[in-house]
């Protein structure tokens, strides 16, 4: 038996990496599956997985839009409760770490990262709430390592991350009377395809093999993670087996963060 039979699971991000590979678990699970992103064309990917596993068009429904959008937040809740009638799990895993030709820097970048990574994120969940308080069920992040170690490179990301966590934690402590759950997944280094198509694209290919060094010394297990990894421990949080899980946030790295400093290893 699946651990989602009859759970009824929403998952924003789920036209590629961590998200796709965690919709794809919960249907496999025997969950009824919301899946979303803004272009339709990788989002089909992630319908075609979905039926290639036998889900058929009653077991998961495809909604393309900008998660930024209020409207389409609403539009995702309101949607999935028409076709099913419930919610059990809502994943929030759609996230940026920049904007395309700005400055790193600059506040448009700024408004831009903390509006999808925080903004959407508290809005999206505050409009499902109510619907998971009438299944008891919970609510799994997806935030990353970038939360508890600094990066300058995407400063903004690690401050909207941290942010994430301390949502996490405060709500779990607000609604653990009701019988909700928050938690997070804080990914480390995964093998996600916004990763490899960097590395592809990239012209200074003695450059990609010093990062590919770098990431076999820096992680104790000597690789990346893989999206089906993630995916498995965001299915954790979201199952009855981790029912007394609460403001968890759990760190899946290989070991990285914790890696000794005297190596000279920083992320």
């Amino acid at each position: 038996m699946g651990r989602f039979i009859n759970k009824v699971i929403i998952v924003t991000g789920s036209s590629s990496g961590i998200g796709q590979a965690a919709a794809i678990l919960f249907a496999r699970e025997g969950g009824k599956v919301t899946i979303t992103g803004k272009n339709d064309i990788t989002l089909a990917e992630t319908r075609q997985k979905l039926e290639k596993l036998g889900a058929s068009v009653e077991n998961y429904l495809a909604l393309v839009g900008d998660i930024e959008n209020e409207l389409f937040q609403a539009e995702l809740i309101s949607k999935t409760i028409e076709k099913w009638g419930r919610l059990d799990v809502l994943v929030n895993n759609a996230s940026v770490s920049h904007k395309p030709g700005a400055d790193i820097d600059s506040l448009e970048v700024f408004d831009h990262v903390f509006s999808i990574n925080v903004r959407s994120l508290y809005q999206l969940t505050i409009l499902a709430l109510p619907h998971i308080l009438k299944t008891k069920g919970n609510i799994v992040s997806v935030s990353s390592i970038c939360s508890f170690r600094p990066d300058p490179s995407c400063s903004f990301y690690c401050m909207t991350k941290a942010a994430v966590d301390q949502f996490c934690r405060t709500y779990a402590v607000k609604y653990a009377p009701q019988g909700i759950r928050f938690n997070n997944v804080n990914p480390g280094f995964t093998r996600t395809p916004v990763f490899a198509k960097s590395q592809h694209d990239s012209v200074d290919k003695s450059s990609i093999q010093s990062e590919q060094t770098f990431i076999t010394e820096a992680i104790p297990q000597g690789r990346m993670a893989t999206c089906p990894e993630m995916a498995e421990a965001i299915a954790f949080l979201a199952s009855d087996q981790a029912s007394y899980a609460n403001g968890t946030c759990l760190v899946v790295d290989g070991a990285f963060s914790i890696n000794s400093p005297e190596k000279g290893i920083r992320l």
